[in-house]
C-alpha cells in the first residue's frame, strides 16, 4: 500500500510541473515578436485596402470619361443615334434605316430598266421600209420612302432620270387618320404629286413600274388613258384604303390632267391634242378623279401586279374610275370639258400561274360656245393574259383596240380611226426558281402595229406612223428593283 500510495504522489507532481509550465508567462522576447507579426498584417491589409481603392477609382474614371463622350457625340449628331435599326428587309428586297419601334422608316431604291430595241416601219410616208436599233435606259428611277413619327404617316419622293435630267415624278405625303371606319378600312388623306387613279394599267405601273407583265404599257393606254392624263397630277386626294377592307376608294380634287411640275396657273404645251391633233398652249383649270376597286377575293397586295407569281390566294377585284378636267384652249371661248373613264376587271390564280386582265377605257371632249366644233368619242378595249410555266418562265400576250373620233381621225391621220396592237413575249425571274421576281427579271416582246399609231409614243418606243402603214418592236429589256 505504501508503495501504491507514492506512485499516486509522483504523478500528481509530474501533472502539476506539466500544468505550470504551460500557463508561466511568455517572455519579453516572444512579446515583441507577436507585436512584429501584428504590425507586418496591418501593413499588408493597409497596402491591399489602398490597391483595391485605387482599381475603384480608376474605373469610376474611365466610365465617367466614357459617359461624357457618349453624351457629346449624341448632341452632335441632328438626329438622337440610339434605338437605329439598318439592314437589308428580304420581303421588302430593300436596304432601309428605322427606329427599333418602326415609328421612322427610310427606304432608298432605284428602278431601272435597260432595253434592247428594234423598230420597223413598213411603207413609210416617203416610200420603203424604215428601221431603227439601239439601247436606252427606259426607266431609270430613283426613289426614296418610308414612314415618319408614325406607321401612318407615309411619303415617297421619286425622279425619273432616264432622259439624263432628273424630273420629279412623284412628291407625297399620305396620313391615315382614321382606322376601321367603313367596311373595315382606314380613311387617309393624300397630298403633293402622285399618280391620278382613274386608269388601273396606269396606276400599276406608276406606282410600282417593275410589276408590270408587259416591256411597256398599250397603246390604247397612251392614246386615251393614263398616257393623256399626264400621267401625274398635283392636289389633295380622300381614300379608303386598308387590308381588311373589300372595297377601295379615291376622291381627288387636282389641278388637272397633265397638271405634272406646274405652278398653280397649269399651263401646259403638250405633244398631242385631241381637240386639234397637234401641240399647242393650253391651260387647265380643274380637275376631279374618282376610282373604286372591289375585291371579290384575294389579297389587295396581289392587286398591285399583273403577274400571278407569289400569289397564295385566287384573286378577283372589279374596278370603276373616272376623270373630269376643264381646258383652255388658245383660240377657243368656251374651252373644253374632258371626261376619262375606265371599266376594268383583275383575276389571278392562286397557284400563281394564270392572270387575266380587261378593261375598256373612254374619252369624250365636249366644246362650249364654239360654233362648228363638234364632239368628239374615243374608245377602245384592252386584254392580256400571261402564264407560269415554270417557277422562273412566264408567257404572256396582250391585245388592244383603240377607236379615235372620226373628225379627230381626219386631223391627224387622214381617215385612219382604229389602231390594233398586238403583243406577245416571255418574262425571266432571276433568283433560284425565279424567288427574285419583280424584283430582277428579263423580259423579250413583240409588237405588231398593223394600223400603225397616229402619234408616236417614246415610253414604248413606237415611233408613230398611222393611215394602214404598219410598225414592228422588238424589244428585251432587263428590270432591277431593290
Amino acid at each position: 500500500m505504501f508503495k501504491s500510495k507514492l506512485l499516486w504522489t509522483g504523478a500528481l507532481a509530474a501533472l502539476g510541473l506539466v500544468t505550470a509550465a504551460a500557463y508561466a508567462e511568455p517572455t519579453q522576447q516572444d512579446l515583441l515578436q507577436k507585436i512584429n507579426d501584428l504590425q507586418s498584417q496591418v501593413a499588408q491589409l493597409q497596402a491591399n485596402q489602398t490597391t483595391q481603392q485605387h482599381q475603384l477609382d480608376a474605373r469610376d474614371v474611365d466610365s465617367t470619361v466614357n459617359s461624357v463622350l457618349n453624351d457629346a457625340d449624341s448632341h452632335s449628331m441632328l438626329v438622337d443615334g440610339t434605338g437605329v435599326t439598318a439592314g437589308w428587309d428580304k420581303k421588302m428586297m430593300g436596304f432601309f434605316v428605322a427606329s427599333e419601334d418602326g415609328s421612322s422608316m427610310l427606304h432608298p431604291g432605284l428602278i431601272w430598266k435597260y432595253t434592247g430595241v428594234a423598230n420597223w416601219k413598213h411603207n413609210t410616208t416617203g416610200g420603203g421600209n424604215d428601221s431603227a436599233v439601239g439601247f436606252e435606259n427606259t426607266v431609270l428611277e430613283p426613289y426614296v420612302c418610308g414612314n415618319v413619327f408614325t406607321k401612318d404617316m407615309t411619303f415617297k419622293l421619286l425622279y425619273d432620270s432616264a432622259s439624263g435630267s432628273p424630273t420629279l415624278t412623284d412628291m407625297y405625303v399620305q396620313y391615315v387618320f382614321s382606322h376601321n371606319v367603313l367596311c373595315g378600312g382606314d380613311l387617309a388623306v393624300k397630298g403633293g404629286q402622285f399618280v391620278d387613279p382613274t386608269f388601273k394599267e396606269q396606276s400599276i405601273g406608276d406606282a410600282n413600274v417593275a410589276a408590270e407583265l408587259v416591256g411597256a404599257r398599250s397603246l390604247l393606254n397612251a392614246l386615251i388613258g393614263g398616257g393623256l392624263v399626264g400621267p401625274r397630277v398635283q392636289g389633295v386626294e380622300l381614300l379608303l384604303v386598308g387590308d381588311n377592307s373589300p372595297v377601295h376608294l379615291a376622291l381627288a380634287y387636282t389641278d388637272g390632267a397633265q397638271g405634272a411640275n406646274t405652278d398653280f396657273q397649269q399651263i401646259h404645251s403638250v405633244y398631242f391634242s385631241p381637240v386639234a391633233g397637234h401641240s399647242e398652249v393650253f391651260s387647265v383649270n380643274w380637275g376631279v378623279a374618282a376610282r373604286a376597286d372591289w375585291k371579290l377575293m384575294g389579297d389587295w397586295k396581289d392587286a398591285d401586279k399583273f403577274t400571278a407569281k407569289g400569289n397564295k390566294q385566287d384573286l378577283l377585284v372589279v374596278g370603276l374610275g373616272g376623270n373630269v378636267t376643264e381646258i383652255c384652249l388658245d383660240g377657243m371661248t368656251g374651252g373644253v370639258w374632258e371626261y376619262m373613264y375606265s371599266a376594268d376587271v383583275q383575276y389571278c390564280t392562286m397557284d400563281g400561274k394564270l392572270s387575266l386582265y380587261a378593261a375598256a377605257l373612254g374619252n369624250d371632249l365636249k366644246t362650249r360656245n364654239n360654233p362648228g366644233t363638234d364632239n368628239l368619242q374615243c374608245y377602245g378595249l384592252l386584254v392580256q393574259a400571261g402564264y407560269l410555266v415554270t417557277d422562273s418562265v412566264e408567257v404572256f400576250a396582250r391585245w388592244d383596240w383603240t377607236h379615235l373620233d372620226g373628225e379627230l381621225a381626219f386631223l391627224v391621220d387622214g381617215g385612219q380611226n382604229n389602231f390594233h396592237e398586238l403583243t406577245a413575249g416571255v418574262n425571266y425571274y432571276l433568283g433560284d426558281n425565279g424567288a427574285w421576281g419583280n424584283h430582277a427579271k428579263l423580259t423579250v416582246d413583240i409588237s405588231y402595229l398593223p394600223q400603225g399609231t397616229p402619234v408616236g409614243v417614246p415610253a414604248a418606243d413606237v415611233l408613230g406612223q398611222g393611215n394602214g402603214r404598219s410598225e414592228l418592236v422588238v424589244g428585251a429589256q432587263f428590270t432591277l428593283w431593290i
